[in-house]
């Protein structure tokens, strides 16, 4: 017995021998055999539970390593190794356990910190990742891949010239990295060093001739230098080595139609058709050039004759899909999307369309899930990583999508689409000058594309450069008059812009009349509702804010207080952040709920018909989300618009615009196509919604200097808007002026409103510039609230007297520019309605002239707003139906004349 000690050490050694030059099958059974002595050995425990994780046993790795632990706690490779078993089996938490144990036990173990910084990057703890990166080069300095892997970090940190120092360290270390050399070519390209990218991106092929990513990376950064061949080489050779599907023609026609001479297209699929009519290829032809001619009614009749003939046909079945998708049939097109993947599961059109189709009606787990099974049958499918980012940017997800967006553009970096849809995401994010860049680069691929025209239109109006919009929304528009999104686009902001005459203004509304409104004069029907003045009416609401959005906090009044005795209320709701408390709660105060995400207009338009709705009322007007292609159609005898919007539609199919004496005076007729029919009283009802602020008191109490301030969008912020502003400010001394607003969270932005006050004369000293998640935060710093003009706040203005702050407002236009003369109005704060600048310049420096009467009018100016007919939601709703009512009764007594055969 007295030699066992000696004799167990000699096994282990020839143990540790045979493990050491990797013969694990002899190795194994002398640790088992030491451990059959020695069942508590620590280090045969150790061992084996090494050789257990190198032969792919986790589980058992786990079990001897653990054990050896309890023998010796303070070994730190056995932690680092126990890790790495956890990792095997997906436990990431107890792995990052025995990482931190291993670096109590030796805290310049360089390989924890390295595996540690992995895990906290995994896990999005890109600071903790940074610190545990440069402690494993610290440790190590020539473990590359920790240079390497903090540069990623970095990265993701936004600190990009740091990481490209830690990427050339790393790089220095170990050259033939070709994961690093991309990886620092991207940081380069970020920093639009496109040059050295390049060469960052080579260094990466000599690494590795096969690294697609490289390929197509590279061939991004020598589009943006401008090389366009050297690009296309590059994309090519990407291209080659990971292909894309592609669908086979079948016949001279679809030759014919690829290279866009659709006449011959046409002929030689009839021609085929003519020999044998139930062909499917030929009908397939038929459609497709139709198609391509977006002739989509004629390509249902010619892809239905497809999946007829041939049931088991993908691609009929996907084109079926696409005509009734571009149609506004999102039910129908779902329905022939699931059938054509039934048949062809890899088809990834007909799966990036289901995407889109998806995400029309919400449904973005479907949407995401779709895109990534198309992109692994065809990773550089532009189409599919376009929709995936689209489904990550409607569901919020904006760096995710972002990321996506820049993908295409290195698939694809040659369509201005792709640039238009990367503007999309930065302005979502408020990183307006990067969405300018993105546009202008888009321009300069495709000048006249409409899209990128209306989109640069309208982030010059969000940044306050109202001639240059104009400019560029009648340029769109010009470029394709039958597209409703480009007029809504410009009419929209066209009444920010100062000194527009009323003549030059109703010029567009009428272009947007004549292009969208008459020629759907042809589809008007004589309506078969029962012309009965005292009937229960029926009233449609149609819109795109049944939802948490501002107008909600006029439209709930009316919907908590409809007499449904008397009037049975419809929504024919559309929700695009999808369903919250506030859709349950009006849904729950209509009579029908029907939702129309996904539906097409003119099922919209049918719907309405069967319904039966007497009265139809538009909430959008040329907001986002509209359904004015409907109302343009007269489906119900009698409509008017109200709410957002709060100017003209500009079509002559909607009979009245719903006002009050204040909001649109008499003598505004000209400023409408529609009637103006004014309520007794205000026309806006005010319920704040979701609020939970309590009063403030005046900040001048606390600061000793009065605040003047704005909470309104950039759009409306116009030169004159601000000198007007600057004199208040140099007529009272002392005085500060602060100014929130969404696009005020980009520091360039920021910068640019304190330099326009700067060169008024306004030092940046008196200024308070920037953003606040929640506008009660921005109201509680602010004593004199200032209107802007022409363009008057909307809610906010009704925020901020509920909040209690005095309001100085310019009447101007109607209604626009008489939206806070009509609140002061119904408050009985008459006195600060300013009929010119000079008065409102006086009014605002005699507000703050007397900083001690600020606190009372805090406190009283709510109660002035609850006691107001605006805070009245029961007596708006009688005075809404009583102008409904008459509305029907004029209609009753003069019938009606139906338009039909013009357009």
């Amino acid at each position: 017995m007295t030699d066992q000690p000696a004799s167990l050490q000699a096994l282990l050694q020839q143990a540790v021998s045979e493990h050491g030059a990797g013969r694990f099958a002899k190795a194994e059974p002398l640790y088992r055999e030491v451990l059959s002595r020695a069942p508590k050995h620590p280090v045969a425990l150790y061992l084996l539970g090494v050789l257990a994780l190198q032969v792919g046993r986790p589980e058992t790795a786990v079990e001897l390593i653990s054990n050896s632990l309890v023998e010796q706690p303070d070994n730190a490779e056995a932690h680092y190794n126990l890790g790495n078993a956890c990792l095997a089996l997906g436990r990431a938490s107890d792995a990052e356990r025995e990482f931190r144990e291993a670096i109590r036990c030796q805290p310049d173990y360089a390989a924890a910190h390295y595996n540690l910084g992995n895990l906290e990057k995994d896990a999005g703890q890109l600071e903790a990742a940074e610190r545990s990166f440069r402690a494993a080069a610290r440790y190590a300095p020539d473990l590359a891949q920790a240079w390497c892997n903090l540069g990623l970090v970095l990265v993701e940190l936004d600190r990009k010239e740091e990481a490209v120092a830690a990427y050339r360290t790393g790089l220095s270390k170990a050259p033939e990295l070709a994961e690093g050399h991309n990886n620092l070519g991207n940081a380069l390209a970020g920093l639009e060093r496109y040059d050295e990218a390049v060469a960052s991106y080579r260094e990466a092929l000599s690494a590795n001739a096969v690294f697609g990513a490289a390929y197509r990376n590279l061939g991004t950064a020598l589009q943006k230098r401008g090389d366009e061949k050297d690009a296309a080489r590059a994309f090519r050779q990407a291209l080659l080595l990971d292909p894309a599907i592609a669908e086979n023609c079948v016949n001279f026609a679809t030759i014919q139609r690829m290279s866009k001479a659709y006449e011959f297209a046409s002929r030689w699929s009839r021609f085929a058709l003519s020999i044998r009519p139930d062909y499917p290829a030929a009908l397939m032809a038929c459609g497709l050039v139709q198609l391509a001619l977006k002739e989509f009614e004629v390509a249902i009749d010619s892809f239905g004759a497809v999946v007829q003939a041939d049931p088991r046909n993908a691609a009929g079945w996907g084109n079926l899909g696409i005509c009734r998708q571009e149609l506004g049939d999102m039910d129908a097109a779902r329905d022939a999307y699931r059938r054509a993947l039934c048949l062809e599961p890899a088809a990834t059109a007909s799966i990036a369309n289901s995407v889109l189709v998806s995400q029309s009606f919400l449904d973005f787990d479907r949407a995401l899930l779709l895109a990534r099974r198309g992109l692994v049958v065809e990773p550089l499918s532009a189409a599919l990583l376009t929709v995936r980012a689209d489904a990550l940017r409607a569901s919020g997800r904006l760096v995710d999508a972002e990321y996506w967006k820049r993908a295409v553009i290195c698939v694809a970096p040659g369509d201005t689409a792709f640039y238009v849809n990367l503007n999309i995401v930065r302005r979502a994010q408020s990183r307006l000058h990067d969405a300018e860049r993105d546009l202008r680069r888009g321009l300069i691929i495709s000048p006249g594309h409409t899209k990128a025209l209306m989109q640069l239109g309208e982030l010059f109006a969000e940044l306050g450069r109202l001639d240059e919009a104009v400019v560029l929304g009648r340029k769109a528009v010009r470029g394709a008059p039958d597209n409703v999104m480009v007029h809504n686009s410009l009419l929209f902001y066209l009444h920010y812009k100062p000194k527009l005459s009323t003549a030059e203004m109703m010029r567009d509304y009428r272009f947007f009349d004549d292009a969208i409104g008459r020629p759907l004069r042809n589809r008007w029907r004589p309506h078969s509702n029962r012309r009965d003045p005292r009937k229960r009416l029926r009233i449609g609401y149609v819109g795109a804010g049944f939802h948490w959005h501002s107008s909600a906090s006029f439209f709930m009044p009316l919907m908590k207080n409809h007499d449904h005795a008397r009037y049975e209320i419809f929504c024919y709701a559309s929700y695009p952040r999808g369903e919250d408390c506030i859709t349950q709660e009006m849904r729950s105060n209509a009579d029908h709920w029907i939702s129309t995400m996904g539906m097409s207009n003119d099922a919209l338009v049918k719907r309405i018909r069967d319904d039966g709705i007497d009265i139809l009322v538009d909430l959008a007007g040329h907001t986002k989300g509209n359904r004015l292609r409907v109302f343009a159609e007269k489906p119900a005898p009698v409509s008017f618009h109200w709410l957002d919007h709060g100017v003209t539609t500009g079509l002559s199919a909607i009979d009245y615009f719903l006002g009050d004496p204040v909001f649109t005076p008499e003598d505004s007729a000209d400023l409408f196509t529609e009637k103006i029919w004014n309520l007794p009283k205000s026309v806006f009802p005010f319920e704040p919604i979701g609020w939970t602020q309590t009063e403030t008191p005046p900040p001048a109490e606390l600061n000793g200097y009065v605040t003047f301030g704005s909470v309104a969008r950039a759009v409306k912020l116009s030169d004159d808007v601000f000198k007007v502003w600057a004199e208040i400010l140099h007529q009272t001394p002392g005085t500060r002026f602060s100014l929130f607003n969404h696009a005020c969270r980009e520091p360039s932005v920021r910068q640019d409103m304190i330099d326009r006050f700067g060169r008024l004369g306004i030092g940046s000293e008196r200024l308070s510039i920037g953003f606040c998640t929640q506008s009660q935060e921005a109201y509680a710093q602010i004593d004199i609230m200032l209107d802007t003009f022409p363009h008057n706040n909307g809610v906010t203005g009704f925020e901020g007297i509920y909040m209690g702050l005095p309001t100085v407002t310019l009447r101007g236009k109607a209604a626009i520019g008489t939206l806070g003369s009509s609140m002061l109005t119904q408050i009985g704060r008459a006195e600060w309605i300013a009929e010119t600048v000079e008065d409102y310049v006086r009014i605002a420096c005699e507000i703050a002239s007397d900083p001690l009467a600020l606190p009372e009018l805090r406190s009283s100016l709510r109660r002035d707003l609850l006691s107001s007919p605006v805070m009245d939601g029961a007596s708006f709703a009688r005075d809404f139906e009583a102008a409904c009512r008459d509305m029907w009764v004029k209609w009753c007594s003069e019938g009606e004349v139906v338009h039909q055969g013009e357009g």
